[in-house]
């Protein structure tokens, strides 16, 4: 993989909250209520600043040899990356609103990180032989950053087919 990418991966990662929040900021001035995309864009956010805030604790808990201090790393991110898509259900329910293929796609993006957070736990608890840890160093920041040209893809699709219907309708 050629260095140039990884390095504009590493560098777009650590301002993508900023993104993140713009486009939340976005879809509540334009839905003006709580939809699907202001759902999935909330939770989004809420990750990553999670993610930004506790990583470099978690770095130091995980640092030491042992396997219980990288249970903590791989722990911690699995029960958080449950806890976002169980609030993405709860808050449609609660709103009930109908998920958005926007929200399924974040959704997605969060049980994607979970599994390879579970595959290269496994590998590192087990034999060791570092077999998912190039993918999961690539990976994780890439499906970070490669959400949000999905995310607006997948919004101008459904903003488009929202105004054909109303069209229709009208």
């Amino acid at each position: 993989m050629p260095q140039e990418f990884l390095n504009a991966i590493a560098i777009a990662e650590k301002h993508v909250f900023l993104v993140y929040f713009m486009l939340f900021l976005a879809a509540i001035a334009q839905d003006k209520r709580v939809s699907s995309l202001v759902i999935g864009l909330f939770v989004l956010c809420a990750s990553q600043a999670l993610s930004v805030g506790a990583a470099p604790d978690l770095y130091l808990i995980a640092t030491p040899s042992g396997i219980a201090y990288k249970f903590v790393w791989y722990g911690f991110w699995l029960l958080t990356n449950l806890m976002f898509v169980w609030l993405i259900y709860q808050l449609h329910l609660i709103h009930e609103a109908r998920v958005s293929m926007t929200t399924t796609a974040i959704s997605l993006q969060i049980v994607l990180n979970s599994v390879l957070q579970l595959l290269d736990f496994s590998d590192r608890a087990t034999a060791d032989i570092q077999l998912f840890a190039v993918a999961y160093q690539i990976l994780i920041p890439t499906l970070t950053v490669g959400i949000v040209p999905l995310i607006l893809v997948l919004w101008g699709y459904e903003y488009r087919n929202k105004r054909s219907i109303a069209a229709a309708e009208a």
